[in-house]
């Protein structure tokens, strides 16, 4: 009984610490999934904390944060016409695996992304 009830504690303090220790070397690589406009989109994380990607027929850089291990913050180069701010998409890390990433996106979807090599 006691095995049983060690076991499901252990598995259950590792299901709510998989989110938080992600460390932004695990991020780094290529990442596949859907954009905010439910086209194919990739993101390129670098360890330098830059990024480029695409998303249809758009591309873009600029440089990546993580925030507490769990929401990850991509701040364009390029800044927006009318406000003269850098544009900022938020990413809400809802689990991660060493090559998937499961996000909730900033209109409240949820995406999966898969890290290519």
């Amino acid at each position: 009984m006691k095995i049983t009830l060690s076991l499901i504690v252990l598995l259950i303090c590792v299901a709510v610490t998989d989110v938080l220790g992600i460390g932004p070397a695990d991020l780094v690589g290529t990442w596949w999934g859907k954009g905010m406009h439910r086209y194919n989109a990739h993101y390129t994380l670098y360890a330098d904390h830059t990024y480029s990607g695409g998303e249809a027929d758009m591309l873009f850089e600029g440089r990546w944060k993580l925030h507490s291990g769990k929401k990850l913050e991509l701040i364009s180069r390029e800044k927006a016409v009318l406000t003269n701010s850098r544009v900022r998409k938020l990413f809400v890390i809802d689990s991660f695996s060493r090559n998937s990433l499961r996000v909730t996106l900033e209109d409240g979807t949820h995406d999966t992304w898969t890290r290519k090599r």
